[in-house]
């Protein structure tokens, strides 16, 4: 179990990396075996890694070679062996035998259309510079969870609520809803989160399992989740789409 979390800004400044320190401190637990961070305009990465491929190797974020895409992943690629062989076929170098270098070069030249090439349990988050599009995504399973919130100022991302809730921004309204599934079911289906947070407000959401999401800063901004659409008054944009 590793921990990620990250923040992507609307106007394109370098986010304050004392708040990713703060956002990883929270889910420590998560990866005691070292943390890493990166802040580069519109964009700020933080890991909590749990040692377990690679161990002199797998530090994260982890870029290609060229620098172009960073990759922060919790979890593991199982098939990550059979991958590789046609990557250093297309050209791409490597320097450790982890799982997350493969995944962020098959990123590179992929995009989102990697996303069905993996085998694993996993939470990633990807950041191509080029572009200036941040993916996350989750497994088939949904074992390995991503929260997120977004508003004028950016989008916001972690493996755990308590990591976001130590921003500032991070709305903390009562869903009344969640309330009564939580009750009913004695859990909160589908995207909702905690009954902490209101519809109403800038909300903070779960991203489903077999889901994908999308973040491009200078688009216009809209998020839909399979067939519905909601939009909001933020420069990014975000976008889930199934991952089959």
């Amino acid at each position: 179990m590793c921990g990620i979390a990250g923040i992507a800004t609307a106007d394109g400044s370098t986010p304050d990396p004392r708040l990713l320190k703060a956002m990883t401190d929270c889910i420590a637990h998560r990866g005691p075996d070292g943390d890493g961070f990166l802040t580069l305009p519109g964009i700020g990465l933080g890991h909590r890694r749990l040692a377990i491929i690679d161990l002199a190797g797998g530090a994260q974020p982890m870029p290609d070679a060229d620098e172009d895409c960073w990759v922060i992943l919790n979890g593991e690629i199982y098939n990550f062996r059979e991958l590789r062989p046609d990557l250093e076929a297309s050209g791409h170098r490597f320097r450790t035998r982890s799982d997350t270098e493969v995944l962020v070069n098959l990123i590179k030249d992929r995009g989102a259309a990697a996303m069905p090439l993996l085998r694993g349990m996993f939470a990633l988050a990807a950041w191509d510079r080029r572009s200036r599009q941040l993916l996350l995504a989750r497994d088939r399973p949904g074992k390995k969870p991503i929260y997120w919130f977004q508003d004028a100022r950016g989008l916001y991302f972690a493996s755990e609520i308590k990591a976001l809730l130590v921003l500032p921004n991070c709305p903390r309204d009562v869903d009344p809803d969640a309330i009564d599934l939580y009750l009913a079911y004695e859990a909160i289906p589908g995207t909702r989160t905690r009954p902490v947070w209101n519809s109403s407000s800038p909300t903070c959401r779960s991203i489903r399992p077999l889901s994908q999401l999308s973040w491009t800063r200078t688009r216009p901004p809209s998020t839909s989740t399979r067939s519905t659409i909601a939009t909001t008054s933020c420069c990014g944009s975000a976008r889930t789409a199934a991952c089959r």
